[in-house]
């Protein structure tokens, strides 16, 4: 053990506050050092005692760059929650292609979780945790439904006097996959990626 000033301070305002609004960057598709660091430490001291449990909690993972591992850098940030059996609302992958939508579902799920912060809803039992979780958005995608959600978002950038055959290729990915051809389906998700980043410039 060694003394962490800075990790001692973060500790007694989490165990104190009425709800946990956890963002973190997103490198190399994956949640920051930093914020698992926290977490890692915070789960030594609340995993035993349920200090946390029914905590509202809310996380949001801002995917740079490219935007790859918009979901990807959700998922151990939501692992943390669904330990300590906090209540987490729908999770907020965020771009550069979609940052003011994004800002305007942080505001409405803001809005929601301030309202939870008067008692804490806790689950009755693990089975229930697991559901909850199980139903929450994007957590569960694969790398490639991830990368059909990242060309979407980019596509919804594109100017409007591009955007309709992007949309129609997005369409085409969709036949191919359903026709079988999954391969096929994601380098056609790669072109429509890669033509909007072109016409976003």
């Amino acid at each position: 053990t060694y003394k962490d000033e800075g990790f001692e301070f973060l500790a007694e305002k989490v165990s104190q506050c009425g709800a946990l609004v956890l963002g973190t960057p997103v490198y190399w598709g994956d949640t920051s050092a930093m914020v698992r660091y926290l977490f890692i430490k915070l789960a030594r001291i609340y995993a035993r005692s349920a200090g946390l449990k029914g905590l509202p909690a809310l996380g949001i993972a801002i995917a740079g760059g490219t935007g790859n591992g918009m979901a990807t850098g959700l998922r151990p940030v939501y692992h943390f929650f669904r330990a300590l059996q906090m209540r987490a609302l729908d999770p907020i992958p965020a771009t550069r292609f979609d940052f003011d939508s994004a800002k305007e579902k942080a505001n409405r799920l803001g809005y929601d979780i301030g309202q939870m912060t008067s008692s804490r809803a806790t689950f009755e039992s693990s089975e229930e945790c697991w559901l909850w979780y199980d139903r929450l958005p994007y957590i569960g995608e694969r790398r490639a439904e991830e990368r059909k959600l990242l060309a979407s978002v980019a596509v919804e950038a594109v100017p409007n006097d591009k955007k309709r055959e992007l949309q129609g290729s997005l369409e085409w990915a969709e036949i191919l996959a359903a026709s079988g051809k999954p391969l096929e389906a994601l380098k056609e998700i790669t072109k429509v990626y890669d033509s909007a980043i072109k016409a976003i410039g």
